[in-house]
């Protein structure tokens, strides 16, 4: 039992890093669509807007399959930011074609939510940000997309 007990150790260890799949998913830097939703603290209205964003050159180095706390490496043009997967839906287990992370950062004072779907690249990208300052207060969430090159590694 002794003897088998350290080799037990070894496969199981072994077993869980063959299932692991590295990627990488590049974003030019360009414009990215989306919306924004705004609130304030006057209104009881919900303005909803048509916009964009131009964002640097983005990287994002990850593992699959995930769990909630795995880190993700981010490059924002070459500039290092940490990043965290809050949750990975993994399409083999439901009725989906794609599967997809959801990871967290915070490069500034914001914090950003970022989606990646596994397959087409798909990379949604999302912040939640109060202005203020002018007479009154506007709470505006805005979310934008990009398909972005994904690859394995």
């Amino acid at each position: 039992m002794m003897k088998t007990l350290p080799i037990l150790l070894i496969l199981t260890l072994f077993v869980g890093n063959v299932f692991t799949q590295d990627y990488s998913v590049e974003c030019d830097a360009d414009r990215w669509e989306g919306n924004s939703l705004d609130t304030t603290d006057t209104s009881l209205d919900i303005e909803r807007t048509e916009n964009g964003i131009s964002l640097p050159r983005m990287k994002f180095k990850f593992s699959l399959p995930a769990k909630f706390g795995d880190t993700v490496e981010i490059s924002e043009d070459n500039k290092p930011i940490s990043g965290m997967i809050t949750y990975f839906y993994d399409h083999t287990k439901w009725l989906a074609d794609e599967s997809y992370i959801v990871l967290i950062s915070k490069p500034q004072q914001i914090m950003e939510t970022w989606v990646i779907q596994i397959e087409s690249g798909w990379t949604h990208y999302n912040f939640t940000k109060n202005y203020g300052g002018f007479g009154e207060d506007i709470l505006s969430t805005q979310t934008f997309a990009k398909k972005c090159s994904l690859k394995m590694i």
